[in-house]
């Protein structure tokens, strides 16, 4: 299994904790995260997803997918490398999140 995103240190829930407190709020305990598989060959897609932020294009509340634009320029600016398998599991992930994005009631 891969980690793409590190766990909150100590530190960062010490100081969650003494925010929680400032704000007269009771203390949260902290749940367990929710682990889930990924594929290896997955892996760079999703990397690449969740670098690339805000590239989903919307209109009057309506998700209408992935900014292929957005995401180009973002390849040559970056100077990153991807492959076209890369590219089409991005697309994918685009495709879903959209539907799934565009299935929420207004």
């Amino acid at each position: 299994m891969i980690a793409l995103l590190a766990a909150p240190t100590q530190t960062d829930e010490d100081e969650w904790q003494q925010e929680l407190a400032d704000w007269g709020l009771p203390p949260e305990q902290p749940a367990e995260p929710e682990l889930f598989g990924l594929w290896e060959e997955n892996a760079t897609a999703i990397e690449w997803w969740l670098s690339l932020p805000q590239f989903l294009r919307f209109n009057n509340g309506i998700c209408l997918g992935m900014d292929i634009k957005a995401v180009a320029a973002d390849r040559e600016l970056s100077g990153n490398t991807y492959t076209p398998d890369d590219y089409r599991r991005l697309k994918q992930i685009a495709i879903t999140a959209t539907n799934e994005i565009n299935k929420r009631k207004p």
